[in-house]
């Protein structure tokens, strides 16, 4: 099984081929505008992935900069900030490792597709007080998580099926006693002898947990959601946990 950062080096190539890249951007700016007031001038991304959140957040005018722990990740983040004409600043660093020059800096802080989902209990403790000494006064925070209480009831195992029309990608579970195995099967079309399978843990923190955490840590008007869209968060059906919270 590979660290997190092993992984995700080892997938950024594929990446973009799984998330249909340049449909999620226009999909992340529709969402992240309705979280943005015109006070809102810096952002940061935490687990910036290959740029498709810090992309949507430079075309909505704002000044970004990006974190990642895959340097893999940063540099097809790079290539595509490149591509789109988006003047991002791109740092490869785990939330855990981010500086004292970047407190009370920001307005907005992002970390959108499950990236906390990757830290164990004490990381992500250690990473909401970082994001709360990251934000100037008033600043807020969104953050999407899956909503893992389904998902540890109902077992199911295969997460989704994408295709770039050469290879497919499976990517399921493995359920552990304290932890998800995270998989990602690869594997050719016309040969699918020609595969590669990765895997990586996932830690499945839950609501309440969560809620209490950013409670604890001095955020205030707290609010909860089903997903970017706003809609309204159950326990018990919502595929997302959606967090948006000030200080």
């Amino acid at each position: 099984m590979l660290t997190n950062q092993k992984f995700f080096d080892a997938v950024s190539d594929s990446y973009d081929n799984m998330i249909l890249f340049n449909e999620a951007v226009e999909k992340k700016k529709k969402y992240l505008k309705e979280f943005i007031s015109s006070e809102i001038q810096s952002a940061a991304d935490l687990g910036c992935g290959t740029g498709v959140d810090s992309i949507a957040l430079y075309k909505l005018g704002i000044n970004v900069t990006a974190f990642d722990i895959s340097k893999g990740m940063i540099d097809k983040a790079k290539q595509n900030a490149e591509k789109e004409k988006a003047e991002i600043n791109f740092i490869n660093k785990s939330i855990t490792e981010i500086e004292h020059e970047n407190y009370d800096k920001y307005d907005f802080i992002i970390s959108l597709g499950n990236s906390l989902g990757n830290l164990d209990e004490q990381q992500l403790n250690l990473s909401v007080s970082i994001i709360k000494n990251m934000l100037r006064k008033n600043g807020s925070v969104v953050i999407q998580i899956l909503n893992y209480i389904p998902v540890l009831e109902k077992k199911e195992r295969i997460i989704n099926i994408t295709s770039d029309g050469n290879f497919n990608f499976v990517r399921f579970y493995d359920f552990k006693e304290d932890y998800l195995q995270f998989n990602i099967l690869k594997y050719s079309i016309q040969n699918p002898k020609d595969n590669q399978i990765i895997s990586t843990k996932i830690y499945p923190h839950k609501y309440n947990y969560i809620n209490n955490l950013f409670k604890q840590s001095g955020f205030r008007k707290i609010n909860m959601y089903g997903g970017l869209d706003k809609s309204s968060f159950s326990e018990s059906t919502s595929k997302d946990l959606v967090i948006h919270a000030e200080v």
